[in-house]
């Protein structure tokens, strides 16, 4: 899990396709991800909490 990660984030600060993704891979790859983390949640705690700031 770990190499995968850093293969991801490599690829991406080297503006490259990760291999593992393939074309058209990675926005569906990064959806299900943001899904599995709660991104949404965070966000709107996010949203409450820096709200006026």
């Amino acid at each position: 899990m770990v190499k995968a990660a850093r293969q991801s984030y490599e690829s991406l600060a080297q503006d490259k396709m990760d291999p593992f993704l393939g074309p058209g891979g990675a926005d569906k790859e990064m959806k299900a991800a943001q899904r599995t983390a709660g991104l949404e949640r965070l966000l709107e705690i996010e949203r409450r909490t820096m709200k006026g700031k």
